[in-house]
């Protein structure tokens, strides 16, 4: 047998190209790829969304922990006001009902004073008017 030799670099091959090419299973896999990879991103991006509302509502939680801190002890003030208050009108209202009864008191020996000097007087003037013979008056 005789072996033949064709030198390639001679042989002209005609290629003919299908123009409606197909995706190869390759492409597709990396078509997918690319759009998990989008989604991806867009997942991403929406986390650090999520991520930087939610660090804002802590601000904002924290912020209105510190005012709920002053809030309470503004009430705690005010209920010791209060308090020194409610003492205070304590403290008055047992000096008023001391004082009232002071009062009364000296009303009550200024009016027995006052009924025994006007007896006394009326007793003087029935005893000049006695002794004058003047009729007495009503």
């Amino acid at each position: 047998m005789q072996a033949f030799y064709f030198p390639l670099d001679r042989v002209t091959i005609t290629l003919y190209y299908n123009i409606t090419r197909t995706m190869t299973t390759d492409e597709k896999i990396v078509q997918a790829l690319e759009a998990l990879q989008e989604g991806q991103k867009a997942l991403q991006a929406d986390v650090q969304k999520q991520g930087t509302h939610i660090e804002g509502l802590i601000d904002v939680q924290q912020k209105q922990g510190k005012q709920l801190e002053a809030l309470q002890a503004d009430v705690k003030t005010l209920h010791g006001k209060v308090d020194t208050v409610e003492l205070k009108v304590e403290a008055i209202h047992a000096y008023q009902k001391q004082a009232q009864a002071e009062i009364m008191d000296k009303l009550f020996e200024s009016n027995e004073i006052t009924g025994h000097a006007q007896n006394a007087l009326e007793k003087r003037i029935a005893r000049i008017e006695k002794h004058l013979g003047l009729p007495p008056l009503k």
